[in-house]
């Protein structure tokens, strides 16, 4: 299994919320039986991580290619509109074993 990010990520309008998602793909038939957690981190430029997020219990089921989608929420004022982080996702299984790690640069819009 492996996930990814979405190109950007962007605040509802309006508010200070941001909304975090992008694919989970299964690589095998077992990876389709799981239930995972997933937990975010988005780090700045200087390797600061500036939020942190996760899934609050709700698993995802990832599927074949392109995947299923996976999307969080998060109300904060330390990532605005115009910056570029470095998403970092990890998936937990329901032993609390990472099943897959992954890292991306994105835009907030």
């Amino acid at each position: 299994m492996y996930g990814n990010f979405d190109s950007t990520l962007s605040f509802l309008p309006g508010t200070n919320v941001l909304v975090m998602g992008g694919p989970l793909v299964s690589q095998t038939s077992a990876d389709l039986s799981l239930v995972v957690r997933i937990e975010v981190q988005l780090v700045d430029a200087g390797g600061t991580v500036v939020e942190h997020c996760n899934g609050d219990g709700r698993g995802f089921s990832p599927a074949p290619d392109p995947g299923s989608h996976w999307v969080m929420a998060k109300s904060t004022n330390k990532v605005s509109s115009g910056q570029t982080v470095t998403g970092h996702g990890t998936a937990f299984d329901h032993n609390g074993d990472k099943v897959a790690d992954w890292r991306a640069q994105v835009a907030i819009a």
